[in-house]
């Protein structure tokens, strides 16, 4: 199982309100909890993305806790099947938070509660320990300091490029 650990940077902090993360995966496992992304300030204060997993597919859920209560929490109502490219992303803007599975809208939550700016290393596919890997591919992986979809969009098609707007990108060939 591989994952990416990337130091804490401005780019994480997104105590803003205005953010997004998307990414396209491919799952190969049926594993309840594996995680996309987490950033810990510590083990008390942090933001999660994970795969809470049901038969062969999973809904995504972010959480986020501040003080040992989670306070953000929304769960999508699409799946992500298991052995299929999905695009996958996760937004905020204001008070509001989304979650898109291929473009299409999965979960909406309305919470003035926002992330903090977590201080500790970002993980992408695993927890801090690291376990709960993320079992698959992830591409085209993206941070953004916008709220990039609040509403079903068609999800890109190629590759992000040099050129598209993010703020932080970890991506490959196109599935």
């Amino acid at each position: 199982a591989g994952y990416l650990t990337v130091p804490d940077a401005a780019d994480f902090d997104f105590s803003g309100g205005v953010w997004s993360i998307d990414l396209w995966h491919y799952r190969t496992s049926i594993v309840d909890g594996q995680v996309i992304f987490y950033q810990q300030t510590d083990a008390n204060n942090y933001i999660k993305i994970s795969l809470i997993s049901s038969g062969t597919s999973a809904s995504v859920k972010l959480s986020i806790y501040s003080t040992s209560s989670e306070v953000v929490t929304l769960t999508s109502s699409i799946s992500v099947l298991r052995n299929t490219w999905s695009h996958i992303s996760i937004v905020e803007n204001g008070d509001n938070y989304y979650i898109f599975i291929n473009g299409e809208l999965s979960g909406y939550a309305s919470d003035t509660s926002r992330a903090a700016n977590f201080t500790g290393t970002v993980y992408i596919g695993a927890f801090s320990t690291p376990a709960n890997y993320l079992a698959g591919y992830v591409d085209e992986f993206r941070v953004s300091n916008s709220a990039r979809w609040t509403a079903a969009f068609a999800p890109p098609s190629a590759a992000y490029g040099p050129t598209y707007d993010s703020t932080t990108y970890i991506g490959s060939i196109m599935p």
